[in-house]
C-alpha cells in the first residue's frame, strides 16, 4: 500500500496527473472536449451536413445537461465557471482551449472529401463561434442564479434559431 500522510504526494508512486499549470488542473475536464466538434462532423451519417451534425450533438447535449453545453448547473461545474471567468489566466486558457477545437474543426473540414477547402477555416470559425456564444448564454444565465432546467426551453430554442442563421445564412436577418 502506498504511503498517506503529508509527503505522500511526493514520495509515494506518481498515480495522478501532472498538470503543467495551475491553469491546466483547472481546466483539465475541457481536454476531453477540445476535438469533441470535429469527431462530430467526422463521425455524422451520410448526406448529414456538418452544421446539422453539430446542431443535432449540441441539443443532444443540453438535454443531457452536458458541461460543454454551459448548462450544467452541477456545484462542482459551477465553482469552476465562476473561477474560470474570474481569473484573466484562466480565461486566456480558455480562448486558447477554444482557439484549438477551432483549428481541430477546421482541419477536419478541409479534408472531408480529400480536396483541400480554403474555406474551412471561415466555416469553422461559425460553427464554433454559434456553439460557444450559445454555450456562454447558458453559462451567464446559471451564473446569475437560474437553473439549468429553468435555461433548458430557451437554450433548446437559441441553438435552434442559432443553428438555423448558421445553416442558412444571415443574408435576411435583422433586415431594416
Amino acid at each position: 500500500m502506498p504511503p498517506v500522510g503529508p509527503n505522500s504526494w511526493t514520495n509515494g508512486p506518481r498515480s495522478l496527473p501532472y498538470f503543467p499549470t495551475k491553469e491546466a488542473l483547472v481546466l483539465a475536464p475541457l481536454e476531453e472536449h477540445v476535438d469533441e466538434p470535429a469527431r462530430v462532423v467526422r463521425g455524422r451519417a451520410a448526406g448529414e451536413s456538418a452544421v446539422r451534425a453539430l446542431r443535432r450533438h449540441f441539443l443532444a447535449a443540453l438535454a443531457a445537461r452536458d458541461a460543454a453545453t454551459g448548462l450544467s448547473d452541477d456545484p462542482q461545474v459551477l465553482a469552476v465557471q465562476r473561477l474560470t471567468h474570474s481569473a484573466p489566466a484562466l480565461l486566456q486558457h480558455l480562448h486558447h482551449f477554444l482557439a484549438r477545437g477551432q483549428e481541430l474543426l477546421a482541419e477536419e473540414l478541409a479534408t472531408q472529401d480529400g480536396r483541400a477547402d480554403p474555406i474551412a477555416r471561415v466555416a469553422a470559425a461559425q460553427m464554433l463561434g454559434t456553439r460557444n456564444a450559445l454555450m456562454s448564454e447558458n453559462i451567464r444565465r446559471l451564473l446569475e442564479g437560474e437553473t439549468a432546467d429553468a435555461v433548458y426551453p430557451d437554450a433548446v430554442v437559441n441553438a435552434e434559431q442559432a443553428f438555423h442563421l448558421l445553416e442558412h445564412g444571415l443574408g435576411d436577418y435583422r433586415t431594416r
